[in-house]
C-alpha cells in the first residue's frame, strides 16, 4: 500500500524540522496574466540583442548595463513572489550546478587579491554575476511552467525570422552598390561582428528544429521557414566557427532523431531528417550563387574576396596552414596554454588575461594591437582563474552532458526528454563558439548561455518531481530563510554591479568621444573636461590603453606637463605592457627641451615593442635633437626588420638623416642620402612622400 503523506505547507515559525511532501507544482493557469509575467522577463532580457551602442565605443557598455536593471527586476520579482518560486529556488541551491557556479564565482572574487589589474577584474566579475543571476532568474521563472518550452521556441524562432527576413532585406537592397565583403560585414546588425551575430542567430536554431520537429500543420510550416532562412544567413555570414556549431547541431538533431524513430519502431518518422539536412544543402546552393553573382561586381579585391568562398573552403581553411587567423589562433592558444603552466592554481586573474597576454603576443601585432582574448574561453579560464578556475569552468558544461545522458537512458521516455535533448545541443554549440571566439564577454551570448543552463536544468529537476508524484523532503524556517536571503543578498549585491556597468558604459563613452577627437588638429576637447569626465572605473580602455595617458595626452597637447606627469607615473601600476607611460614620457621631455631623458623613454618604448609605428618615430625624432645618426640608423634596420612593407618607415629614417645633417653637419649631406632615397623608391616606386624627401635631399646638397 502507498504511504500517506500530509499536504505539503510553507515553512511556519517553528524552526525545528519537519517530514513533508512535496507535490508536483499546479500548472499557473493559461488564462492568468502573471503565467505571462516570466515570458515578459525573457522578452526583456532577450531585447539585449536590439541595443544600439548609443554613442559608446561598443555595443557591449550600454548592454551590460541593461542586463544589469533586468535582473535586478526579475530577482525583486521573484523575491515579491516568493511563496511561488520557493520551491524552485530550493531544489536549485540542492543541485550540483549551483556549487559549481557558486564556486566559480567565489574564485574569481578571490582572485582579485593577487590580479595585477584589480580594478578590471571588478569590472569583467560584475558581468560574470550579471550572467549567473539571470540563469537563476531563468530558472526560477520557467521552473514548472507547463508547455513553457513551446512558447519560448516561438519566441525565439520568430526574432530568428526577423533578423533573417531583415538581413536578406539588406544584402538584396545592397546587391550592385557594394562588394559582397561590405554587404556581408554590414548584415551584423548591432552585434560587434559577423562572427557575434552568425553565433546569436545559430542558438536559436535548436528552438526552430525543436518546433519544426514536434509541432504539426502549419505551425510545422513556421518553423521550417524560419530555419530555411536562418540557415541561409548563416552560411551567408561565412563564420567558420558558426559553420561548425551548425554542422554539431544538426549532426546532433538528426542522430536524436534516428533514435527515437528506432526505439519507437516507426521509421516513417525518419522523412524528418530530410526536412533538417534539405534546407541546408539549399541555403549553400543558393548561397553560393548570390556569392558568385556579387562578389566580384564591385571591385572585390582577391584578399577580401578569398575570405568569403565557399562553406567548404571556410571550413577547410580551419586547418590550413596558410590562414593568418588560424596562425594566430594557435599562437593565442599557446600562450594560455603556457602561462597556465607557469601559474597553474592562480592564474592571472580574472579579465586580467587581456594585460597578461600582450607581451607573448608583441611579434604578432602590430602597433598597439593586442589580442585581449585568448580566442577560446576555456583556455583562457584556466590562465586567468588557474587548474581550479578553469575545471569549474568545464564542470558546467559536463555535468549538463551527464544529466542529458543520464536522462536518455534512464528509460522514462516522456516529452520532456526533447526539451532537455535540444538545451543541450543548444549548449554544445555554445561551447564550440566558446572553444574559438569569447562569447564570455557579449552579453547576446551570455543570455542565451543563461537561458539554455536554465532550461536544461530547470526541466530535468522538475522532471524528476514528476516522475515521482511526492517527494518527502526535510523544511524548516531556517531552509526557508536561507532561500530568502540568497535572493536578497543577489538584490544587494546587484545594485554595485549596475554601478560599475553604468561607470563602464560613461567610460566607453568619452572612449569613442576622444578617440574621434584625437584625428582632429589640434584637438577640440579641453584636458579638464577629458580629465573630468572619465569614471573612476575601469582605468583601461576597450583595448587596453591605460585612460590616464588619454587625460595626459591632452594635458601634454595644452603644455601642462607637470599635470600630465602625474597621470603618466600611474600608468605603470595599470598596464605597463604596452610601454604607453614610457611613450608619454619621451614625448613630454621632448616638448619641454630634454633629449636625453626624451631618448632614454623614446629607446625603452621602442625597443621593448619594436612594431609600433608612433614609438619608432619618436625616437627617431629624439635622436634627431642628439644629432645621433647612428642611433636613428639602429632604429630604422630593427624597424624595417619587423615591418619592412611600411613606406613611411624609409620616410621618417630620410627625414630624420636629413635634418641632423641640415642642422648640424651641412657638409655631411652627401649624395650618399640620394642613393638611399633612390634605395626607398626602388621598393616604393608610387609613394609620393617618399619622392618628396629625394628633392628635399638634392636641394639641400
Amino acid at each position: 500500500m502507498a504511504k500517506k503523506h500530509k499536504k505539503r505547507n510553507l515553512p511556519t515559525a517553528s524552526s525545528s524540522p519537519t517530514s513533508t511532501t512535496v507535490k508536483t507544482p499546479t500548472p499557473i493557469s493559461a488564462f492568468n496574466l502573471s503565467s505571462w509575467i516570466p515570458y515578459l522577463f525573457l522578452s526583456l532580457y532577450l531585447l539585449v540583442e536590439f541595443i544600439p551602442n548609443l554613442g559608446s565605443y561598443d555595443t557591449m557598455g550600454p548592454q551590460w548595463f541593461y542586463l544589469s536593471l533586468v535582473d535586478m527586476a526579475a530577482m525583486v520579482y521573484i523575491l515579491y513572489t516568493y511563496k511561488i518560486h520557493y520551491e524552485s529556488v530550493k531544489r536549485l541551491i540542492t543541485s550540483p550546478m549551483f556549487y559549481i557556479m557558486l564556486a566559480l564565482l567565489l574564485w574569481a572574487t578571490l582572485s582579485s587579491t593577487w590580479a595585477f589589474n584589480s580594478t578590471e577584474t571588478w569590472v569583467c566579475l560584475v558581468r560574470l554575476f550579471i550572467t549567473l543571476v539571470a540563469f537563476v532568474n531563468l530558472y526560477s521563472l520557467f521552473y514548472g511552467v507547463k508547455n513553457s518550452f513551446n512558447i519560448i521556441s516561438y519566441l525565439l524562432t520568430g526574432i530568428l525570422l526577423l533578423q533573417s527576413i531583415q538581413s536578406l532585406s539588406y544584402l538584396f537592397s545592397q546587391m550592385g552598390s557594394l562588394s559582397f565583403t561590405e554587404i556581408v560585414l554590414g548584415m551584423r546588425s548591432n552585434a560587434g561582428n559577423k562572427n557575434i551575430y552568425a553565433a546569436s542567430l545559430l542558438i536559436k536554431i535548436p528552438f526552430a528544429l525543436y518546433g519544426m520537429l514536434n509541432f504539426t500543420s502549419y505551425r510545422k510550416f513556421f518553423f521550417l521557414v524560419s530555419f530555411s532562412l536562418g540557415t541561409l544567413v548563416i552560411i551567408l555570414l561565412n563564420s567558420r566557427t558558426t559553420y561548425l556549431s551548425y554542422l554539431l547541431v544538426i549532426a546532433c538533431t538528426i542522430i536524436y532523431e534516428i533514435i527515437r524513430a528506432l526505439r519507437s519502431k516507426q521509421y516513417t518518422t525518419l522523412y524528418k531528417v530530410l526536412l533538417i539536412i534539405i534546407p541546408g544543402i539549399i541555403a549553400i546552393l543558393f548561397s553560393q550563387a548570390l556569392i558568385n553573382s556579387t562578389k566580384y561586381n564591385i571591385g572585390e579585391d582577391s584578399a577580401a574576396a578569398s575570405q568569403y568562398g565557399s562553406a567548404a573552403e571556410r571550413i577547410t581553411s580551419i586547418t590550413s596552414d596558410k590562414d593568418e587567423s588560424r596562425n594566430q589562433r594557435l599562437a593565442f592558444w599557446k600562450h594560455a596554454i603556457d602561462y597556465t603552466k607557469a601559474h597553474p592554481w592562480k592564474g592571472a586573474g580574472y579579465g586580467n588575461w587581456k594585460l597578461e597576454s600582450i607581451d607573448p603576443s608583441k611579434d604578432i601585432f602590430n602597433e598597439l594591437s593586442v589580442p585581449l582574448h585568448a580566442h577560446n574561453d576555456f583556455l583562457e579560464f584556466f590562465a586567468e582563474l588557474g587548474i581550479p578556475g578553469g575545471l569549474l569552468y568545464i564542470a558546467i558544461f559536463i555535468f549538463m552532458a551527464w544529466i542529458t545522458i543520464r536522462y536518455l537512458f534512464n528509460g522514462d521516455r516522456d516529452k520532456m526528454e526533447g526539451v532537455l535533448v535540444m538545451c543541450s545541443i543548444g549548449l554544445a554549440a555554445y561551447a564550440v563558439d566558446a572553444i574559438f571566439n569569447f562569447p564570455i564577454e557579449r552579453p547576446i551570448n551570455q543570455i542565451f548561455f543563461a537561458l539554455v543552463l536554465a532550461l536544461g536544468l530547470s526541466t530535468f529537476l522538475h522532471s524528476k518531481l514528476e516522475q515521482s508524484p511526492t517527494i518527502v523532503v526535510s523544511q524548516t524556517e531556517s531552509s526557508g530563510n536561507n532561500v530568502l536571503i540568497l535572493t536578497f543578498i543577489s538584490i544587494v549585491l546587484l545594485l554595485p554591479a549596475s554601478f560599475i556597468t553604468y561607470q563602464t558604459y560613461q567610460s566607453l563613452i568619452i572612449q569613442e568621444k576622444t578617440r574621434v577627437d584625437m584625428e582632429n588638429e589640434p584637438v577640440k576637447l579641453t584636458p579638464d573636461y577629458v580629465a573630468n569626465a572619465f569614471p573612476s572605473i575601469p582605468n583601461i580602455g576597450y583595448s587596453t590603453l591605460p585612460l590616464d595617458g588619454i587625460k595626459a595626452r591632452y594635458l601634454g597637447e595644452k603644455g601642462r606637463y607637470e599635470e600630465a606627469m602625474k597621470y603618466i607615473n600611474r600608468i605603470q601600476n595599470i598596464n605597463p605592457h604596452l610601454m604607453y607611460a614610457e611613450f608619454l614620457k619621451a614625448l613630454v621631455y621632448i616638448n619641454s627641451n630634454q633629449p636625453d631623458s626624451a631618448y632614454k623613454y623614446a629607446s625603452l618604448a621602442f625597443y621593448k615593442r619594436p612594431r609600433v609605428k608612433n614609438y619608432y618615430d619618436l625616437l627617431v625624432a629624439s635622436c634627431v635633437n642628439k644629432k645621433d645618426t647612428n642611433a636613428i640608423k639602429n632604429a630604422f634596420y630593427e624597424f624595417i626588420s619587423h615591418r619592412p612593407d611600411v613606406p613611411a618607415t624609409w620616410s621618417t629614417f630620410l627625414q630624420g638623416m636629413t635634418n641632423v645633417k641640415i642642422s648640424y653637419f651641412p657638409s655631411a649631406l652627401t649624395s650618399q642620402m640620394v642613393q638611399r632615397a633612390d634605395s626607398a623608391l626602388k621598393i616604393f616606386p608610387n609613394d609620393s612622400t617618399l619622392m618628396q624627401r629625394k628633392l628635399e635631399i638634392i636641394r639641400n646638397l
